[in-house]
């Protein structure tokens, strides 16, 4: 309709003009039935899918839709329906030569024109580009959880952002667990905090250290030693933005080595007597001799030999005792458990051990006489001569109940 020579309606213009938009935009625009049926497609959803306007409108356009994303793009179109506005919502659609392209959609209906408008932007080549990162990730996350070492990621603020299945293994925490936890505050024993923190200051300062070992605590209390190897990974400033360690579990090794380092010092100390008293060195220096070596040894508080006297009565004639406690050297001893009925288990060989006075099934007089020594734990070994009681060696530990282990009390016996 014309208003005069040359005026065109402006409604008829501004149709115009939104058409032209329409067909221009590269973005896919479209008009949907609520039936289903797009009912109206721009150039673009042709140049992308390869289809043309009728093909698409032929069928439903669920039909287009990949089979894995039809049950949530069916949802999505009964809530858009119902008056939800739909902001990126991701699905992928069939192109003409079989493939998908993902797309992401903006939507919103009017119900009286039981109408759905929509618009669409393909992110296929985004969608591709985060697949293939998240296969790299998989990849190297299923690298890292076969390894047999303890790969965790930490970031300047000490959380934990990576965690291996051996670090869940070793730790008994799952990496729900401990995401974005500050690692010292679960894994750390308390005496190495400090020491932890400042290593890893030390770290984010690019002092990357080579090796070093702290204790890690696991959820169900025990205790690992691990050693650390780490690296890093820089930002653009080239500041420390994450920790890379990786570590292993030397618990056991350690034990093995301590235990081997400890039969050795035994046997170093078996011969040292043994040197001594083919020497002729006198008796006071042989005897001084092990209970020096016993007492560094069992890193125990006391030790000492015991002589046992006619009156019921024993009595220290060497000694070795860490400074913090009382001598018991020289003093005439009435403690029933060197004399009295626990003689006769002696002359047989026996041992006496007691973990904890505090539990030991002995006399409560006993148990006060010998806290006046401090005395929490006690080890006695009969020293015999073909057959003869000759004394006691005897070693106690003064600071805490201690589990005296069998190696230790055969070592005692050999001396």
């Amino acid at each position: 309709e014309f208003y005069g020579t040359g005026n065109v309606n402006p409604c008829q213009r501004v149709e115009d003009e939104l058409e032209r938009f329409f067909n221009i935009t590269p973005s896919l625009l479209c008009v949907a039935g609520f039936d289903g049926y797009f009912k109206r497609l721009n150039p673009s959803f042709r140049q992308i899918l390869g289809f043309t306007n009728e093909e698409l409108q032929a069928e439903p356009f669920i039909n287009f839709v990949h089979p894995e994303d039809r049950a949530a793009t069916i949802a999505e179109v009964e809530s858009v329906i119902q008056g939800k506005t739909t902001i990126a919502f991701e699905n992928r659609y069939r192109t003409k030569d079989g493939s998908y392209r993902w797309f992401l959609w903006t939507a919103s209906s009017y119900v009286e024109e039981q109408a759905i408008y929509a618009a669409a932007r393909d992110i296929n080549d985004r969608k591709q580009t985060e697949i293939q990162l998240q296969q790299e990730r998989d990849f190297t996350a299923a690298i890292l959880d076969t390894v047999g070492a303890l790969v965790t990621v930490i970031n300047r603020q000490g959380q934990i952002v990576s965690f291996n299945r051996t670090c869940e293994q070793i730790s008994g925490y799952s990496w729900a667990e401990l995401k974005n936890k500050q690692v010292w505050d679960l894994l750390i024993i308390p005496e190495e905090k400090l020491t932890v923190r400042a290593v890893f200051e030390r770290l984010l300062a690019g002092q990357l250290s080579n090796n070093y070992e702290n204790h890690w605590l696991a959820k169900d209390g025990s205790r690992h030693l691990i050693s650390w190897s780490n690296t890093a990974l820089f930002d653009a400033q080239g500041k420390v933005e994450f920790v890379i360690a990786t570590g292993i579990d030397v618990t056991q090794q350690r034990k093995v080595r301590d235990k081997l380092e400890h039969q050795f010092r035994q046997t170093q100390l078996l011969a040292e007597v043994t040197r001594k008293i083919r020497m002729f060195i006198g008796l006071d220096e042989i005897l001084q001799t092990t209970v020096t070596e016993v007492q560094h040894l069992l890193a125990c508080d006391r030790v000492m030999i015991v002589e046992l006297r006619a009156n019921q009565t024993a009595v220290p004639i060497s000694e070795a005792i860490l400074r913090d406690y009382p001598p018991m050297l020289g003093y005439e001893l009435a403690d029933p458990l060197l004399v009295g009925k626990y003689l006769e288990r002696y002359r047989q060989g026996k041992i006496l051990s007691i973990n904890d006075l505090q539990t030991a099934e002995i006399d409560l007089d006993i148990k006060h006489l010998l806290l006046q020594f401090a005395i929490q734990a006690k080890l006695v070994v009969p020293i015999l001569s073909q057959d003869q009681l000759k004394g006691l060696l005897v070693a106690h530990q003064c600071s805490k109940p201690r589990q005296w282990q069998d190696s230790e009390i055969e070592l005692l016996k050999q001396l």
